[in-house]
């Protein structure tokens, strides 16, 4: 069960979770001949991890099963190794594993058990091996892990990347069916019904012949997922955001959130780099390409991802949200403690932020004005070890040093700032952070409108 993307196959093979321990089981009698069998399984069940572990190698693994080799879980079965190795490698990569998150290995005469965790759609994933091993091969693997929540969360994937695929093509028809008919849609303090929607997605289609929307994936659960986005696009069609087709180029990104009830979308919170689109729009700042931008956000999920090895835990969402929203309102020291060495943030002003970012991302969103109040951020997706939360920020603002080139008041105002925020947390901080906010409506909010 390395690499399988078949999520009816995870289904098959739900198991009640096996809790991984260290503690070896009572060693038999050490005569000479089970040393010697020890020592000979050691090395078979070496070989067997090392053969697909980061990867299947065909050849390696074949050599080290016998021919008649047997995996089983749950009411799955596959008998003989050809056949498993076929079924390895017709695997998409949904679940992954490398020697890494290896938590347990306990060797006997003829046999062994192996505890490890995996990357899942889920997040990671404990898994527990029984091995049998005959004449120096692995006969028999009786695998046992959370099939049904790996099922489940790889079904809302599959679900959520049809989105992303319906926008690209900007195909209302295809997109419908993956809604429910009351299914709402937030964003900027505002509220769409599925129809806006959809019609936002042929007018996005419309305006961009070449526009293309990509997810990149971030964690699903039965209930819902989170994803971070890249758009590009050349306007030369339709009118997009009142402005006529120029030929220039649009790159942005955005957060978004997804609830689903019985395997459709319910709902979904968008916060979106709009105010970018008006600003490339107008010849005043370039477009990223989506190489330049998934380069920049693969770098940053690389060096994050090294404070946040696989066997690691994060916090539950709620108090993921209560220690980042403390650290908000605390300031930057607090900020600063709460992120790990490694963190990175993505958002609309660095697609690879430090941590000396993200606290002065926020130092300087407070100095817009007094009575900063984050508590109106909500947990939207509970995950593993991802939390994603939207909703409001107020302030009265007055942002009297004119920063981010906003205007100053004379007077305070009060305004609600929309924000959708991804979190990960892992062994006790927050490594990966992608955010986004309404800067279009804090606009409209200073202009009156």
């Amino acid at each position: 069960m390395k690499s399988l993307k078949n999520a009816s196959l995870f289904a098959a093979l739900a198991l009640p979770l096996l809790h991984c321990s260290a503690d070896a089981p009572t060693a038999p009698e050490a005569t000479e001949d089970a040393i010697v069998d020890a020592d000979r399984t050691g090395r078979a069940v070496d070989a067997y991890l090392d053969a697909w572990m980061g990867g299947v190698k065909e050849d390696a693994l074949l050599a080290v099963l016998a021919p008649s080799f047997v995996f089983e879980s749950g009411g799955a079965r596959v008998d003989g190794a050809a056949a498993y190795v076929k079924l390895l490698l017709a695997g998409g990569g949904e679940v992954t594993c490398d020697k890494s998150g290896i938590t347990s290995r306990v060797v006997r005469a003829r046999a062994a058990r192996v505890e490890y965790v995996c990357k899942t759609p889920a997040g990671p994933v404990p898994f527990s091996e029984e091995l049998e091993v005959a004449g120096g091969r692995v006969t028999r693997s009786r695998a046992v892990f959370d099939g049904a929540r790996v099922a489940e969360a790889t079904a809302t994937k599959a679900t959520v990347m049809r989105v992303a695929t319906g926008w690209t093509r900007g195909d209302a028809v295809a997109l419908r069916p993956l809604f429910t008919p009351n299914a709402r849609f937030h964003g900027g303090g505002r509220e769409l019904s599925l129809d806006a929607y959809l019609g936002a997605a042929r007018d996005a289609k419309a305006a961009m012949p070449d526009f293309d929307l990509r997810y990149r994936f971030v964690e699903a659960t039965r209930d819902g997922a989170v994803v971070f986005e890249t758009r590009t696009g050349t306007h030369s069609g339709a009118p997009y955001f009142g402005l006529q087709a120029s030929g220039r180029r649009i790159g942005h990104t955005a957060v978004q959130i997804f609830r689903l009830e019985g395997g459709k979308i319910a709902e979904v919170w968008t916060e979106a780099g709009f105010d970018q689109v008006i600003t490339q729009l107008t010849g005043r700042a370039p477009a990223p390409t989506q190489a330049a931008m998934n380069a920049a956000l693969d770098a940053a999920d690389a060096t994050a991802a090294a404070d946040c090895p696989v066997t690691a835990s994060g916090w539950p969402a709620e108090e993921t949200r209560r220690r980042w929203v403390t650290a908000l309102g605390a300031g930057p020291d607090a900020l600063g403690a709460l992120y790990g060495d490694r963190f990175r943030l993505s958002s609309p002003f660095t697609l690879a932020g430090t941590r000396a970012d993200a606290v002065g991302a926020v130092a300087g969103a407070k100095s817009l004005g007094t009575g900063f109040d984050p508590s109106g951020l909500v947990v939207r997706y509970a995950g593993s070890r991802v939390v994603g939360v939207a909703g409001a920020v107020k302030l009265e603002y007055q942002n009297p040093t004119g920063a981010f080139g906003l205007p100053a008041l004379a007077e305070p105002r009060p305004v609600a700032i929309h924000e959708a925020h991804v979190l990960v947390a892992c062994g006790g901080k927050i490594t990966r952070q992608y955010s986004h906010n309404d800067a279009l409506g804090l606009h409209a909010q200073l202009d009156g409108r």
